[in-house]
């Protein structure tokens, strides 16, 4: 077997099922080395697959992998950048990838550790709990013309709207503007993706941020002047030690609550769905003893994860088995094959939503463990709890999966009322 055969994200075959690779690797090459260049985007000279969640979880917590680049960049490509630097990028472009390297998400400590520390202050757990009677009538309102007995798509007509409303009302945004949200999160969301590197979804995905940048500027400064009980008066509102989030900082907090809260939530719903319709004793199951959703929604987020991987920058020799990574390599932290590691999961591959501890790491761990979580949780537990009650099934037993491999999810998922 070929060394590309490994692991080939670009493959059909991969994105229709991922798990046979992940089985493969896990097997035979839990940490695996890619050929140069085959990651687009790359800017290390060495990549790492890593899929054991032994080794997953070390690099998710230990702090010698990093997010940015510029704290494991080695020497050498430091004095190769200098002299030759790379074309600068159009104007909409150079604020596009600012604005998202300076996410919470891609920052290392002492930035990360200010930011986060500032965020929780608004994302607490009350203040999330809270959501549960509003996110419950969302629920029941989407739901209600799905039952009438025609045929509806469960992703654009349920899922997908689901958790744009709800971030929507976390953020006081106008109900006429949630499709604009969406439109917003969705061409963003598409450049995340490292298996993209078309430039015109580039160019989509900055026309997105100037564009949803500038809406949200008008909002906060809309609940500068007229405070509300929402998500955003309190992110305004939170204070550390005197500091506060700037401008910037706030509509970085704001862009990726919407884009990776949107996404992750919206695929586990429809993944959920989909796995329950292949695993029919489990929906009846959970139909008659509704005490197990916490856990089935967390059996679903092992076995058809959401975010299938992250990755992450060696800032330090790290010894990992006989293997020696070096300063400046980049990690490809394989979440989904983690989770059905069977040195941590017995039976692995099968559904199981009575199935306990589930150690999962589908929301990662360590100072990037999933700020969202609590709320991606509610959602999915209410949302699905509903779906795995109500009389929809699913039309087709061939799923049709978004051409994107690091966020997993369906384009569509038709179904109808009994």
């Amino acid at each position: 077997m070929s060394e590309v055969c490994l692991f080939n994200p670009y493959d059909p075959a991969f994105l229709a099922d991922p798990y046979t690779t992940y089985r493969t690797l896990l097997n035979q090459a839990p940490l695996f080395k890619l050929p140069a260049d085959f990651l687009q985007r790359s800017l290390s000279d060495t990549d790492w697959c890593l899929s054991r969640y032994e080794d997953v979880s070390l690099a998710l917590r230990d702090r010698r992998f990093v997010r940015e680049w510029e704290n494991a960049k080695p020497a050498q490509a430091q004095a190769e950048a200098a002299a030759n630097p790379h074309p600068t990028p159009p104007p909409m472009l150079q604020t596009y990838f600012a604005g998202m390297n300076s996410m919470m998400l891609f920052r290392d400590p002492p930035a990360h550790t200010r930011l986060r520390t500032l965020v929780n202050k608004a994302f607490t757990p009350i203040a999330i709990e809270s959501l549960r009677p509003r996110i419950t009538d969302l629920v029941e309102y989407l739901l209600q013309p799905l039952t009438s007995g025609s045929q509806v798509d469960l992703i654009s007509e349920f899922a997908l709207p689901l958790p744009v409303m709800v971030i929507a009302e976390m953020l006081g945004v106008a109900v006429a503007d949630r499709d604009l949200f969406k439109s917003w999160s969705l061409r963003i969301a598409r450049s995340i993706d490292a298996t993209l590197s078309d430039p015109q979804v580039l160019q989509e995905a900055a026309e997105a941020y100037r564009d949803l940048s500038a809406y949200l500027k008008d909002v906060i400064a809309d609940h500068r002047r007229h405070p509300r009980e929402d998500i955003l008066t309190n992110l305004i509102r939170a204070e550390e030690d005197g500091e506060r989030l700037n401008e910037q900082e706030l509509l970085s907090s704001c862009i990726i609550l919407l884009v990776a809260g949107h996404e992750t939530t919206t695929n586990l719903i429809g993944n959920g769905f989909w796995t329950l319709h292949r695993h029919p004793d489990a929906r009846e199951l959970w139909r008659e003893q509704p005490e197990w959703s916490t856990s089935a929604v967390e059996e679903i987020l092992r076995f058809e994860p959401p975010v299938q991987r992250t990755m992450r920058y060696v800032s330090d020799t790290v010894q990992m088995g006989d293997v020696l990574l070096s300063r400046g390599d980049s990690v490809y932290l394989l979440l989904a094959a983690a989770n059905r590691d069977p040195a941590v999961f017995a039976n692995p591959d099968v559904f199981d939503i009575t199935r306990k501890p589930n150690r999962h790491l589908s929301f990662a761990a360590g100072i990037h463990f999933c700020l969202g979580a609590p709320l991606a949780r509610l959602e999915g537990e209410i949302a699905l709890t509903r779906l795995a009650q109500s009389s929809l099934v699913v039309d087709s037993d061939v799923p049709l999966w978004r051409n994107m491999t690091v966020l997993r999810g369906l384009e569509a998922l038709q179904a109808h009322a009994e």
